[in-house]
């Protein structure tokens, strides 16, 4: 079946209220997207009868899923470990960014002042410790870079309110909060406040952080073609270290990475949107002297 097809139908009309956590964009897109027709089972949830798909639990396949977080962690060195815990806070788009800026403005001439100022102190240790910089980035961005910026916050307002809808319906118990029996307990590489939080209020499936960082990933690769390798791969390196921090499973990156894929194409092929697309590949391409 074609993509489109599938958007087509997995389109819904109808919104739903977004949390006073959530920041809306300038213009409220008037569309929204049910996850839960396009993306599989998880192989464990908790469904209450009646009101969801007829998912199958799979005690192997969770035993597997659970068995790839402690895969994760020792795979992960250290500065992996740290680049996870920073990309730990709530997901915006100059998180996202920190850490590949400077590879994207060095791709520009050398005298391509204006991006190398958009986003200060880039190294490694500064977008590993940026947490406390992170609304400073997200203004200067919004600032420089406002009609990139509406689109970005626009898609990703779908894809919460999308992946947050798909997780109230599956339900699914965090990996810190779940026991296998032969396995060790994860420990998650979190504080104690934001266990809580996720345990009580955030169920796991599908990956709310990596929605957000494939749907980024895709507008800023229509966007910035030439750099989509660079781009893809900080998705990917995102959405690995929620496994890696013990707050999601396998699978749920795996949906997650679908589901942003999805609510980014749906939005990048939308002809309404041709006109403020042009006007941010336009905008982005001029900051850093394309």
């Amino acid at each position: 079946m074609k993509i489109s097809t599938i958007l087509a139908a997995a389109f819904v009309l109808t919104l739903t209220p977004l949390p006073a956590s959530a920041k809306e964009p300038a213009k409220a897109p008037t569309k929204s997207f049910d996850l839960t027709k396009v993306i599989p089972c998880p192989p464990q949830s908790n469904i209450a009868k009646g009101e969801g798909p007829d998912c199958k639990q799979d005690p192997e396949a969770q035993k597997a899923d659970y068995q790839g977080v402690l895969d994760a962690r020792k795979s992960a060195n250290d500065d992996e470990i740290a680049m996870a815990m920073a990309d730990a806070a709530y997901p915006t788009v100059a998180q996202f960014l920190r850490p590949i800026w400077l590879r994207l403005v060095n791709t520009a001439p050398d005298s391509c002042a204006p991006a190398k100022a958009i986003l200060k102190d880039l190294d490694h240790d500064a977008a590993i410790a940026a947490q406390g910089r992170l609304k400073e980035d997200e203004a200067a961005l919004n600032t420089s870079l406002p009609a990139t910026m509406s689109v970005l916050n626009e898609a990703n307002y779908a894809e919460y309110r999308a992946s947050d809808a798909a997780k109230d319906v599956y339900n699914r118990t965090r990996p810190f909060v779940v026991e296998i029996p032969g396995l060790p307990k994860i420990e998650p590489l979190t504080d104690k406040a934001y266990q809580k939080h996720l345990a009580k209020s955030s169920p796991s499936y599908p990956s709310g952080h990596t929605t957000f960082a494939f749907t980024s990933a895709a507008v800023l690769s229509a966007l910035m073609p030439d750099e989509t390798a660079i781009i893809m791969n900080r998705a990917e390196r995102y959405g690995w270290h929620r496994i890696v921090v013990g707050v999601h499973f396998p699978t749920d990156v795996a949906a997650g990475r679908q589901s942003g894929l999805l609510v980014a194409d749906a939005y990048l092929n939308d002809p309404a949107m041709k006109d403020r697309l042009a006007a941010a590949r336009a905008e982005l391409r001029k900051a850093l002297c394309y």
